[in-house]
């Protein structure tokens, strides 16, 4: 006797029987055996035995039904792995935040050297919110650790800090980025006029939210699924199924559009770095009187100070030695970052893809979003990292270095 599907929890499920026990004609075990995976051994109410450290506690779709009264279909989360992946998970968080502290501080002295507040300070806002994201992953690993029956889409508090953890990351990238733009725009200002450079930094702002909005939507499809399902609605295979695939592909299209914006906001700032090191550049050659070399000219100031010969020539060098080297500065750190930051959505959109392609990956997704989170996390360590001097130098020895190499 064979049976080719069953409707279990309104949701068409595809089962296997195994036939006729001892030709009595009774239906003997039904597994799972469908588009999510097979089940290979079931008990008699359909129901997957899973071994002694698996379950089908899987994240955004849930595998093991039991607690809607139906079956569970597949065993797709091995405990061993997945306590190794949130065990990394913590431990890289509590990393993460320590050297977010350490950042901040730094941070915060700049902030007081130039006489800003904290809250307008975009690098220290970019830090927050990677310490938030930081505090959230680390809450959620230890939570999966101590209850790993707590899934995604499934479990409220969970979900909102899987959610959190990615928005507030998507706001520290974003800070960064506009921190690199106005220091950008700020340099222009001589070429460009306040008024322009106003209106480009509220351009910056408006584009700035209209991202985060965007890419802050995508992430609260796990928690629409967690209130539907708390309401009652949602609660069938085929509907969370529904749900798992637009989550799948609004994460792969967000990723897309991650990689895509940061490549062209990466080269474009590129270019203005450029072209504002060169005006600066132009403007050190014409104050020193056609003299490339800073060093030689600063040794020439010197001498006419020790021999009381007037100089108006030295705080003009330095303040245009000052700008070179807070651009070069600038356009390394975005060098350095900004195509470090374009590697993690590459990575995660081809993850996505390959998830989304392939439906018996759907139930592993509890990997997928430990990995996700690490990635994240390292992310935001490079981004720290940038917010971090490595050494303190005299300003006149960094312009010398500068000028020297360009």
């Amino acid at each position: 006797m064979s049976l080719a599907a069953q409707d279990v929890g309104s949701g068409s499920i595809g089962l296997d029987v195994m036939g006729d026990l001892d030709g009595s004609g009774e239906v003997g075990t039904a597994c799972y055996a469908g588009i999510l995976g097979r089940c290979r051994e079931c008990d008699f109410q359909g129901s997957c035995i899973c071994g002694k450290h698996a379950n089908g506690m899987s994240d955004i779709l849930l595998l093991d039904r039991s607690r809607w009264g139906d079956p569970i279909l597949v065993c797709t989360n091995f405990e061993p792995a997945l306590i190794a992946l949130y065990a990394v998970q913590s431990m890289l968080a509590i990393v993460v935040m320590c050297r977010i502290l350490v950042a901040a501080k730094v941070q915060v002295k700049v902030a007081r050297q130039h006489g800003c507040s904290k809250c307008g300070h975009l690098p220290l806002c970019s830090l927050s919110a990677g310490l938030v994201g930081a505090v959230s992953a680390f809450v959620f690993g230890i939570l999966k650790l101590v209850d790993p029956s707590r899934a995604v889409g499934i479990d409220p508090f969970i979900t909102l800090l899987a959610s959190l953890r990615n928005i507030v990351m998507t706001i520290g990238n974003e800070l960064f980025f506009m921190h690199l733009v106005r220091t950008s725009l700020k340099a222009e200002e001589a070429s460009l006029g306040r008024h322009r450079v106003q209106e480009a930094v509220q351009h910056n702002l408006w584009s700035f939210r209209k991202k985060i909005a965007l890419f802050g939507a995508t992430n609260t499809i796990p928690l629409i699924q967690c209130v539907l399902i708390s309401m009652g609605v949602a609660t069938s295979l085929r509907d969370q199924m529904l749900v798992a695939t637009s989550f799948y592909f609004t994460e792969l299209l967000r990723g897309v559009a991650s990689s895509a914006l940061i490549f062209y906001d990466t080269r474009h700032l590129m270019r203005t770095f450029e072209s504002c090191i060169d005006a600066a550049r132009a403007s050190f050659s014409v104050a020193a009187g056609g003299v490339a070399d800073l060093a030689a000219v600063l040794r020439q100031s010197d001498a006419r100070v020790s021999s009381s010969s007037p100089t108006l020539l030295r705080p003009h060098l330095r303040a245009l030695g000052s700008e070179i080297t807070n651009l070069k500065q600038s356009a390394a750190t975005l060098r350095k970052y900004g195509y470090r930051t374009l590697k993690a959505p590459i990575i995660m959109s081809c993850l996505w893809f390959v998830i989304l392609a392939i439906p018996p990956l759907w139930g592993g997704q509890s990997y997928f979003i430990s990995l996700q989170t690490s990635i994240s996390l390292c992310a935001m360590w490079a981004l720290s990292n940038m917010y971090i001097p490595k050494k303190e130098t005299v300003v006149i020895q960094g312009c010398a270095r500068v000028v020297q190499s360009v």
